[in-house]
């Protein structure tokens, strides 16, 4: 009942706001609607407040391009949602109200409303800008409790906008977009079940949008998405590197197959004839990877006074298992130049990074221009900014 109402509070705030105001309502203007200490009558005030206000004026004065119909429609839907909290008894009526306010608590931290009551970017710059975009969304672990429902909004409007779209022609589809995307997500489970991703991981790629999904091991995947979810079966590539739990080692060792053993046998007996001699050969199949192996897979580590990367196993769709190596940031002369750029500057993305200077960007070095003793100074300084627990692990 609070999900049928609430899209029409919603739109009931988005039309005031400009209206009043003249700018874009955020969710902490929906919380103050709903929970308005200047409201005396409370909820059911703010359900007549909708059903008698003249959206259909304040649409025409703000939009007039907009026809009668889709302004008529507009005040429809928010007077309907209005009129059916209404018809409800003042107990259930509080009952549903609390149960939509209760969600949106967040929204009213002075922080939060701030971050998200404008926008200098649309979702649509990240694959329709003429220059490619990145984004990065860099939340601190002690607040991603806290700002988990915010993360949510933003992958499932994120997702939603991007793949709303396909063009055909030519027998097939058509890009609809000017750069691809990465959607990359480290500690990918900390965010909580979203079920946009889930849903869209099967879709996506047909949209231009790849996902990266980052996760310590199978068990951590499985509590938050079930043992059926389907991440796993829809990742045309996975990569593992050494596991902790037995589990994953047994994972990985079924994913990587059986290959055949060649055994020769040799047995020798003596009788009263003498001795005889008898060989043998049998073919046998084994792992190709045995749990143990996989749990003993070598990470990181200096030898002879240089860094050698650990190991890693590589699974494609469709292709046999790859033994690799890992790639270093600080090792690869193209990865540590991109390292080395400064972050973009602070000015606002529409209105003012236009007319400011774009920072030089540092070209990527050629691997002759880094020795050897550039290279671990540049790991070592790495080393130095990380915590002490765990540089000795390091």
């Amino acid at each position: 009942m609070a999900f049928g109402f609430f899209p029409g509070v919603v739109l009931h705030t988005l039309i005031k706001t400009r209206h009043e105001e003249g700018r874009c309502a955020s969710l902490y203007d929906v919380s103050l609607m709903l929970e308005d200490p200047k409201r005396e009558g409370g909820p059911k005030e703010l359900f007549k407040e909708m059903i008698a206000a003249k959206h259909e004026e304040w649409l025409k004065n703000i939009f007039p391009e907009m026809s009668l119909e889709q302004r008529q429609a507009m005040h429809i839907f928010c007077a309907s949602a209005a009129s059916g909290m209404l018809a409800k008894a003042d107990k259930e009526m509080a009952g549903v109200v609390s149960t939509a306010t209760a969600n949106l608590s967040l929204y009213r931290d002075p922080v939060v409303s701030y971050n998200t009551g404008a926008s200098d970017f649309r979702v649509a710059d990240l694959m329709n800008r003429d220059e490619a975009v990145n984004l990065y969304l860099v939340v601190s672990p002690a607040d991603i409790d806290r700002l988990r429902p915010l993360l949510r909004i933003f992958a499932s409007q994120l997702l939603g906008r991007l793949t709303e779209k396909m063009e055909f022609g030519g027998g097939g589809t058509k890009a609809s977009y000017k750069h691809r995307l990465l959607l990359m997500l480290d500690e990918f489970t900390s965010l909580g079940k979203l079920a946009i991703i889930e849903r869209a991981i099967a879709y996506m790629a047909g949209y231009g949008v790849k996902g990266y999904f980052i996760v310590q091991d199978t068990k951590q995947l499985n509590g938050v998405y079930g043992q059926d979810n389907a991440l796993m079966a829809n990742c045309h590539v996975r990569i593992a590197y050494a596991p902790n739990l037995p589990e994953t080692a047994e994972y990985l060792s079924k994913l990587a197959g059986t290959t055949t053993v060649v055994q020769k046998k040799k047995s020798i007996s003596a009788g009263k004839g003498g001795r005889s001699v008898s060989r043998s050969v049998q073919e046998t199949a084994r792992p190709l990877l045995t749990p143990d192996e996989c749990l003993r897979l070598p990470g990181i580590r200096k030898e002879h006074g240089r860094i050698v990367p650990g190991d890693m196993l590589i699974f494609t769709a469709g292709n046999s298992p790859i033994y690799g190596r890992q790639i270093l940031v600080f090792l690869d002369p193209v990865f540590l130049a991109r390292a080395s750029m400064p972050p973009a500057p602070a000015d606002s993305f529409y209105f003012e990074r236009e007319q400011a200077p774009k920072p030089a960007r540092p070209k990527a070095a050629k691997p002759e221009e880094l020795s050897q003793e550039t290279i671990e100074n540049a790991f070592l300084r790495y080393l130095d900014d990380l915590p002490e627990g765990i540089q000795g692990a390091a």
